[in-house]
C-alpha cells in the first residue's frame, strides 16, 4: 500500500494516487498528502486506478479532506475507479458529492 501525490505547477490542483487497499491504515499518510498546502488548492483528484478496496474510513478520510480544504461539492474528482469501488459511491450517494469518473 502507497500513496503518491503531485500538484500542477501552480499548486491548485493536487492528484492523489492510492495504491492497494485504502483504508484507515493510510490515514495519517493521506491527510499528510493535502494538509500543508490546504491555502492554495482549489481541487483534488483522487485516482484509484491502483486502489483495489475501500473502506468506510476511506470514505470518512476523503469527506474531510473536502471539509478541511473547505472544497465545494465537485472539487474533488475520483477518478479510474473499479467497479466495485464505483458502486460504494453510488450506493452511498456519494456521486452527487464528488465528480467519479
Amino acid at each position: 500500500m502507497a500513496i503518491t501525490s503531485k500538484f500542477t505547477k501552480d499548486n491548485t490542483v493536487l492528484t492523489i494516487f492510492i495504491e492497494g487497499d485504502f483504508d484507515y491504515s493510510l490515514a495519517r499518510e493521506f491527510k499528510s498528502k493535502y494538509i500543508n498546502e490546504q491555502q492554495q488548492i482549489e481541487s483534488v483528484i483522487v485516482d484509484l486506478s491502483k486502489t483495489t478496496t475501500i473502506d468506510s474510513s476511506a470514505i470518512g478520510m476523503i469527506l474531510g479532506m473536502q471539509t478541511d480544504l473547505n472544497l465545494g461539492n465537485n472539487c474533488i474528482s475520483l477518478i479510474n475507479a473499479n467497479e466495485v469501488i464505483s458502486k460504494v459511491f453510488k450506493i452511498t450517494n456519494l456521486n452527487n458529492r464528488f465528480n467519479i469518473a
